[in-house]
């Protein structure tokens, strides 16, 4: 365990670690020299030059300044760390693991004494995957997770201090991004650490991805692309098809990244606002799955160049991987029953059927195996139903994929209206978790995006702004209200106090598409329109996200091109 070179090592238990204090040299000035020089017989009279003297007026001067300095000394805190001698800790040193007093570990990378005496090492910290809330798969004995925080600035810290009193023994811990499969603990003592656990500053928001090579033992790291590879076989750096909007006139020099296209998969697509969003950010289109028939209808007029399958998910599973694999999938499973809006039904039935098609997601990227997955649900799955959503997480870490979880508002990214939805960006074996798109509207940004800039921009003459069945039920006017604001969240009957500004009529269908940021030539079936888009994904939202997307897969697959063959 330590080198063969090194002090033997008594014990490192808490109670006899041993701090060597550095001895301190006094002087016998009996006979040294003065501060002036060598010894003077004091009674040998000294000359005294006049300017040596000071006036009162200087003395009191010089006392204030120094009064003020020392103030100054005494109110600065001393805390600035000196790293000390590793060999004082009979054989601590970084690259050993520890094991602490609450059942916790670290790996030290610097051993520190501040200026207080007190001592501590800082290093990677650990939990074991028990001793974590049930996100993690379980059965893993000897599993830990790197546990890295978050500070009031929002800067994110790797390492974590401890004092060197917590230690209670010294385990074997293993860095490593191998997958579970793979049987990489060298002795049956050791621990192994797969997963980082991010906590962020914001409660809706979290982050449990796998160790990047570059955080793996070295003796334990296999490369992304071997990842990718082992997983999911061979990938084509930049996208699966060619970009067909580059193939005319293409130039001879054209970065290989603008002459492909990732491809795109929608399942439970509905109308097709994520698919709106995905094809905005410049992923081609490959296909959708709905069993709704009308929304079917809708998504077949607006994506003609893809595939719609009016199908149940199960029968969708059984066809040839070759129709189903794409580079991006989605999946938006029901949620209204996890809604926060949700009482009790009088269709069990159904919203049991519903409730167990949340757990499709996992079932879906064994089967496509996207390099990244994205899920949309209400925000009430992860507050109200966490054993569901746990669940959830469990089998998408199974299959080896990363996550990043977050409660978005989606009027921070130019929605006009109130609306929360959950969203989850999963990345897989080999790739990079792409991060959630900044914000871009709100305090400090562009202005939220109004009601009132929203429909002053429809044409009168656009398809399905009838002012038809718009009237009240009752015919009574409601209160009006400012447009200049935001629209309450849009749901399958349009949402609740969802009517248009002068309190006169509801919105138009061709409103409520645009407050919903679909395309103002977007094209709606004659029935359920209402249904369609108040079940739609924010078509913003979605092109936000993929645009990070596709920034983080170009990332990779630009770094993987340039990495230099290794010739055996």
């Amino acid at each position: 365990m330590f080198p063969k070179n090194h002090p033997p090592v008594v014990n490192i238990l808490q109670q006899n670690i041993i701090v060597r204090q550095i001895p301190t040299t006094y002087i016998d000035d009996s006979d040294s020299e003065t501060e002036a020089g060598s010894a003077q017989d004091e009674s040998e009279e000294q000359d005294i030059d006049e300017d040596d003297c000071m006036t009162d007026e200087d003395f009191a001067r010089f006392l204030a300044n120094w009064s003020e300095e020392q103030s100054v000394r005494a109110e600065t805190p001393a805390t600035q760390p000196l790293e000390i001698s590793l060999s004082d800790y009979n054989g601590l040193m970084p690259g050993m693991s520890v094991e602490l007093l609450e059942d916790d570990f670290l790996r030290i990378t610097k051993i520190l004494r501040y200026r207080t005496g007190e001592v501590k090492l800082r290093g990677y910290y650990f939990k074991r995957l028990d001793n974590l809330p049930i996100l993690f798969p379980k059965e893993r004995d000897r599993e830990l997770c790197w546990l890295v925080n978050e500070d009031t600035e929002g800067t994110v810290s790797f390492e974590h201090e401890v004092g060197v009193n917590d230690v209670q023994d010294v385990p074997d811990i293993v860095l490593t991004n191998r997958p579970w499969k793979d049987q990489v603990v060298p002795t049956p003592s050791s621990y192994v650490c797969r997963f980082i656990w991010h906590a962020t500053l914001d409660k809706g928001e979290w982050i449990i991805r796998y160790l990047l090579p570059t955080e793996s033992d070295r003796l334990f790291r296999v490369s992304s692309s071997g990842l990718r590879r082992e997983w999911r076989g061979r990938t084509i750096p930049y996208g699966s098809v060619q970009n067909t909007n580059s193939a005319e006139h293409r130039p001879r020099n054209l970065h290989p990244k603008l002459q492909r296209q990732y491809t795109f998969g929608d399942v439970f697509c509905g109308a097709g606002g994520v698919s709106h969003g995905a094809w905005e950010a410049g992923l081609r289109i490959k296909y959708g799955v709905d069993i709704d028939e009308r929304a079917c209808e809708t998504y077949c007029k607006n994506f003609i160049h893809s595939i719609c399958e009016y199908s149940d998910f199960n029968s969708w599973l059984t066809l040839p991987v070759n129709e189903v694999k794409v580079d991006i999938s989605h999946s938006s499973p029901p949620c209204q029953t996890f809604s926060p809006a949700h009482t009790t039904s009088r269709n069990i039935e159904r919203d049991e059927a519903n409730s167990s098609l949340i757990f499709t997601p996992c079932d879906m990227v064994k089967k496509v195996k996207p390099r990244i997955h994205t899920l949309e649900e209400t925000f009430g799955l992860a507050s109200r139903h966490k054993e569901t959503f746990y669940t959830l997480v469990q089998g998408l870490l199974e299959c080896g994929y990363s996550i990043h979880s977050k409660v978005v508002s989606c009027e921070k990214y130019g929605i006009p209206q109130i609306r929360k939805r959950l969203v989850i960006i999963a990345a897989g074996p080999g790739d990079k978790l792409p991060q959630f798109p900044a914000p871009t509207h709100g305090p400090g940004l562009r202005p939220y995006v109004t009601i009132q800039d929203v429909i002053d921009k429809i044409s009168p003459d656009a398809p399905d702004h009838s002012l038809a069945n718009t009237a009240f039920q009752n015919c009574v006017a409601k209160a009006p209200y400012d447009p200049n604001s935001l629209a309450r969240t849009i749901t399958c009957g349009g949402g609740e106090r969802n009517y248009h500004p002068s309190g006169l009529r509801n919105f138009t269908i061709r409103e409520l598409a645009c407050l919903q940021t679909f395309h103002p030539q977007y094209r709606f079936s004659a029935s359920y329109a209402k249904k369609q888009i108040g079940n739609a994904v924010p078509p913003r939202l979605a092109q936000a996200i993929y645009q990070a997307a596709i920034q983080s897969l170009q990332e990779t697959d630009e770094s993987e091109l340039a990495e230099p063959i290794v010739i055996e």
